[in-house]
């Protein structure tokens, strides 16, 4: 008689232990299709540093998610540029690139060996140039991604969320600027080369469209300036707009993909098909400006220049906020999703997107600037980036 017929069996446990199992091989099966999408919709992001980042900053605490990121720590030093990439702060000094999650913990860090390092930072993707030199380097929050060389001078940048790269170099060819855009596995999509200066360029949030701008002197000497803007990949322009008499200076795109342009003289305001809706001529000569992602702030002189008024403009060409003084001379500005904030020595101007609730507080006093990761504002110094305080902000 075989022994296993008098084991006593309790059918209970039997039925719980047969559920547990096909519950270890749902989960296995989830698993794998969870691993499958990540693989194939992330594939160039979800990289063996991204699968660590994940599992070491885990936290099943009830409060985490109300506290991590108010104050970041790191290693800077008095002269610092910032940004953010990957909800990280990136930090650039005279020596080292490095960007520091939430939880104050370094992503990456590497010496990037540039004599005017130059910062521009999208969701995603980040880009260092140096502004005397002819490489930029491709970065995301882990790694160093690519490095370009150029023969000629590195003088302005663009990255896109998607990671299209637009990168403009004053050549030591037979063409004054060239244009080089790159998609996100750096193919070259397109190469522009001009008789001109390239001055600014900038690409869409979503990386498929961009504008050039440039300047050149016509058969009189007079000074022109050149707009371009085309579908990113093609050599067929949608837009191309010479402004006579004007120096071009800056082009932003806006949050909806209008975009605005800075002359030395004057805003220029566009729609996403590359029409021009307005152009707003300057209250006074600028003494600064933020092109934001509703609109712009423009800052002029009093007749004592240690003092500044500004102007609000909407992505439309309409002044929301005129000639309003801020007491002082502004040092950095920032914004989220609802409000401005200005930086005047030991204090902080904030007030909302339409103009209204214009509010002061003090600020540190250390010698910080504002940073924004999209959603929140920070107060970043050598040592340390504060989210500010929304009660001391009236919020």
């Amino acid at each position: 008689m075989d022994r296993r017929d008098d084991d006593v069996k309790n059918y209970g446990y039997y039925r719980i232990a047969g559920k547990l199992r096909v519950a270890r091989y749902t989960a296995l099966f989830v698993f794998l299709i969870f691993t499958a999408v990540l693989f194939f919709a992330f594939r160039q992001e979800m990289t063996m540093n991204h699968f660590r980042y994940l599992l070491r900053n885990i936290d099943f605490s009830s409060n985490v998610s109300l506290f991590a990121g108010d104050t970041i720590y790191y290693n800077g030093d008095d002269d610092c540029e910032f940004g953010f990439v990957s909800g990280g702060l990136a930090v650039v000094n005279d020596a080292r690139v490095f960007v520091t999650d939430r939880a104050s913990g370094t992503t990456f860090s590497e010496h990037h060996g540039y004599k005017a390092p130059r910062l521009v930072s999208s969701e995603k993707y980040m880009l260092l140039y140096d502004r005397s030199g002819s490489s930029l380097s491709v970065y995301n929050a882990f790694s160093h991604l690519k490095s370009f060389e150029y023969n000629g001078t590195v003088v302005a940048a663009a990255t896109a969320s998607d990671g299209t790269v637009a990168v403009a170099v004053v050549g030591e060819d037979d063409y004054y600027s060239t244009v080089y855009v790159y998609s996100a596995s750096f193919e070259l999509l397109n190469t522009i080369s001009k008789y001109k200066y390239v001055t600014s360029l900038a690409l869409s949030e979503n990386g498929d469209m961009l504008a050039v701008g440039s300047v050149f002197a016509d058969s009189m000497g007079e000074v022109r300036s050149e707009l371009l803007y085309l579908e990113v990949g093609k050599k067929k322009e949608e837009t191309k707009i010479t402004l006579e008499n004007e120096a071009l200076w800056q082009i932003s795109f806006f949050d909806n993909d209008s975009f605005a342009v800075m002359t030395d003289s004057a805003l220029l305001f566009f729609d996403n098909d590359g029409d021009r809706i307005k152009r707003v001529a300057y209250p006074s000569t600028p003494s600064g400006a933020y092109i934001g992602k509703e609109g712009i702030l423009l800052l002029v002189s009093e007749a004592d220049s240690r003092y500044q008024r500004v102007y609000l403009y909407d992505e439309d060409g309409d002044c929301d906020l005129k000639n309003r003084a801020i007491g002082g001379t502004c040092q950095s500005i920032a914004e989220d999703g609802r409000y401005y904030y200005l930086s005047v020595g030991n204090e902080l101007l904030t007030f909302e997107k339409d103009g209204d609730s214009f509010v002061r507080a003090s600020l540190p006093k250390d010698d910080g600037m504002l940073v924004s990761d999209g959603e929140r504002v920070y107060y970043a110094t050598s040592s340390y980036a504060k989210v500010l305080d929304k009660k001391a902000i009236g919020r």
